[in-house]
Parts: structure tokens; C-alpha cells; sequence
């Protein structure tokens, strides 16, 4: 019996989020989007919570910031500890941050 995708990558690239290093709820991600693009290359393990951030795209972000009043954002982080992605809207200066 062949292996899939999945556990190539994860016997190859290790069980632990190479975002957040945790050792839970890991599932592989495509990088490139292609479900069908299984090549070991195009494949990285990530727990589910950095693969929800990953998949949320700053085009969301835009939309959902759009919809706020003009003195409203929407601030995303991940909590380290139980990472859990948060969206905080706050009202204020907008920050440029970074996106995985």
C-alpha cells in the first residue's frame, strides 16, 4: 500500500507546525493552493489554527474593515500559547501588520 500526500509529508517534514512549532492538530498545507499539486515541495505541516490564519486572506481583512466605521480596524494575531487566532477591532489609528 502506497503512502498519500499527507503522510509523506508529515514522515518527511516531522509533526510539528512550521509556523507555530506546536505538536497539535497538525494537518499539511498545500503552498501553493493546488489541492492536486501533491509534490513533497508544495507541501508543509501546520497546525489548524495557523492553517485558518493562512487561508484568511488580507482581501477578507479589507472587505470586513470596509464594512467598520472609517476610526475602526481589525487587528489579527494568534496566541502563542494556545494558538488561537483572534480579530480584535479597535477603533483608532490603522497599523500596517504583517500576514503569514
Amino acid at each position: 500500500m502506497t503512502k498519500n500526500y499527507r503522510e509523506e509529508c508529515l514522515d518527511s517534514k516531522g509533526e510539528q507546525c512550521t509556523v507555530c512549532d506546536t505538536l497539535e492538530d497538525i494537518i499539511v498545507h498545500h503552498i501553493d493552493g493546488d489541492r492536486e499539486n501533491n509534490d513533497l515541495s508544495n507541501l508543509i505541516p501546520v497546525c489548524k489554527s495557523c492553517h485558518i490564519i493562512i487561508h484568511t486572506t488580507d482581501s477578507q481583512l479589507q472587505e470586513w474593515s470596509e464594512q467598520l466605521p472609517e476610526t475602526a480596524f481589525i487587528n489579527r494575531t494568534i496566541d502563542r500559547d494556545s494558538h488561537t487566532p483572534t480579530y480584535d477591532i479597535s477603533r483608532g489609528s490603522l497599523n500596517v501588520l504583517g500576514v503569514l
